[in-house]
């Protein structure tokens, strides 16, 4: 089997090699190929009509000035800085061996490493050179790339011909590879956390109020001059906590550039947040967008909410809305609030439509391309059975089509080709079967206890000292922690707990026995009666190795 895999490999190198031959040998001449390609190309990514941050469409020859003039305006501009962060605003420092480490020499070692650590298909910029070609010819040309960057680091400045970017305009979503750049922080936990604290706002509990925040141009209006007296430092000293995270001092979510604040439903809250607002603009230079902010109210009357509105000049929207890339939901999740993965997959399907395609080509578009679509709508919530039937269907008809993909009769089941092929199948997984397994891992985050605010919050709010497995679904919480409980019987038969010195595992409830959970034979009336708690580990029940369970 291992022979065949790796002849399996060499097949997949030697096609995309292949696949570049025609290319090499006629691609790059004066023929009607090279005219021919060039012109596909065009046609594709030609932009003929865009419209600039005043509304101001411009068409034809007037494009290219229209982004030039843009990106003159909206990169690298500076934000005015007026205000110099208080001292007490830091109460976390870096020891001074760490902070001289930081700004240490380069060493030609770090430069070699950073260089291999990149994948071999990854072009560092347009030149067209991939990471393999310098890899390989590091022994060559290492010298001066290490020079070169040597170099940037003694003088600051950087040879133009290398600071050539390729500029790509995509449309303005959140991904999975979107990071904030915290080491450990998934983006999962700030969207599982958000429709926790905004749950039930469409009834009238309150008042309370939130805000989402885009700060504008982020990333490109720092005051670098005074970074080094802060790092995106924001303070809400005077606001009052979240009702259900005064343990955790929650006041604001943020991910990124995306700002989520809660606050009471009254004028001087609103008035507290927006005088930070403006210190953090008058410290750092970044303002709020008031176009693209919003805010939320949940059982505010109509008096104090224009009062709010005119403190803080943000937009009243209504749940839901789109928050880090999924909606955000104060309720459960319906078919019409996932339509839009239906949609997305069905045009990616049309745009294959104009292209002759065989059935391996077709297979390892819903493999590669089709399959993943839906990942990270399924990492943070158990999606729709309609939704995951409609998504199917499509990638079934896509599959057994026929011609410019006409309907075409299949040949075996969908389920009989949704299993691994050493098992005889295509190797598609079906799509409940991994939003399922993504969703399983963050209890497998709760149980285990991982650094993340969202498990911090289920511990204190959720579980209150109790164990994930005794946990049970109160009428009012989540919809979203209901359906995670939901997955309790899947799991449960095949989570077990190593024991060390017995102090964190539980008793009762954990899978540590060879029969099981104790608690599956053992009810709370008799482990209480017996003078032992319902939170009791092993190490509470157990000394010298002997059970301290009373003889019967």
């Amino acid at each position: 089997m291992c022979d065949f895999q790796e002849a399996c490999l060499d097949e997949e190198r030697f096609l995309k090699q292949k696949s570049k031959v025609e290319w090499l040998r006629v691609g790059d001449s004066n023929s009607a190929y090279f005219h021919m390609s060039l012109k596909s190309r065009n046609h594709r990514s030609c932009i003929d009509v865009i419209t600039d941050a005043n509304g101001t469409s411009h068409e034809g020859d007037n494009v290219p000035d229209a982004l030039v003039n843009h990106y003159e305006n909206f990169l690298g501009y500076q934000g005015h800085v007026s205000l110099d962060p208080s001292p007490e605003l830091f109460t976390k420092k870096l020891d001074t061996e760490v902070a001289s480490n930081m700004v240490r020499p380069i060493t030609l070692e770090e430069i070699k490493s950073a260089m291999f650590a990149i994948g071999n298909d990854k072009a560092p910029g347009p030149d067209g050179f991939t990471a393999a070609f310098f890899k390989n010819a590091w022994d060559i040309v290492g010298s001066d790339i290490s020079n070169a960057v040597l170099d940037f680091f003694n003088t600051g400045k950087l040879l133009k011909q290398l600071n050539h970017m390729l500029l790509i305009l995509v449309p303005k979503i959140t991904t999975p590879s979107r990071s904030a750049f915290v080491p450990g922080r998934k983006i999962s936990d700030n969207i599982l956390l958000t429709q926790e604290l905004m749950h039930n706002y469409h009834r009238n509990f309150g008042p309370r109020c939130a805000f989402k925040v885009d700060i504008q141009k982020a990333y490109d209006t720092v005051d670098w001059d005074s970074s080094h007296k802060f790092w995106w430092v924001l303070v809400f000293i005077e606001l009052w906590f979240h009702n259900k995270c005064e343990k955790q001092h929650i006041v604001n979510l943020c991910f990124a550039d995306d700002l989520f604040l809660f606050a009471r439903g009254d004028v001087d809250s609103a008035r507290c947040i927006m005088n930070s607002l403006k210190d953090f603009s008058k410290m750092s230079g970044l303002v709020p967008s008031s176009q693209k902010s919003t805010g939320f109210f949940c059982n505010v009357p109509d008096h104090v909410k224009m009062a709010i509105m005119s403190t803080i000049p943000f937009m009243e929207v209504k749940l839901p809305v789109r928050y880090l890339g999924v909606p955000l939901l104060s309720t459960r999740l319906l078919y019409k609030d996932c339509n839009i993965l239906v949609e997305r997959l069905d045009q990616r399907i049309h745009n294959w439509k104009n292209k002759l395609l065989s059935f391996a080509c077709r297979l390892q578009l819903i493999i590669s391309v089709l399959s993943a679509m839906h990942v990270y709508w399924s990492s943070v919530f158990i999606l729709p059975a309609r939704i995951i039937h409609d998504l199917e269907a499509k990638m079934r008809n896509f599959l057994w089509s026929q011609g410019s993909f006409q309907h075409g009769k299949a040949k075996v089941s969908w389920k009989s080709i949704c299993v691994p092929k050493l098992e005889g199948g295509l190797g598609i997984r079906q799509i409940g079967d991994v939003n399922k397994a993504l969703m399983v891992s963050h209890v497998w985050s709760i149980l285990t206890s991982c650094e993340s605010l969202w498990v911090a919050w289920i511990h204190s709010s959720r579980l209150k000292g109790r164990n994930f497995w005794d946990c049970k679904a109160v009428p009012n919480c989540c919809w979203s922690w209901r359906k995670l409980l939901q997955l309790w019987s899947l799991v449960r038969g095949y989570i077990w707990s190593r024991i060390g010195d017995g102090r964190r595992t539980s008793a009762w409830h954990a899978n540590w026995s060879a029969i099981g959970p104790l608690s599956s034979f053992l009810s709370a009336r008799v482990i209480i009666r017996e003078g032992f708690s319902l939170q009791a580990t092993v190490a509470d029940v157990s000394s010298n190795g002997s059970w301290l369970w009373p003889d019967a």
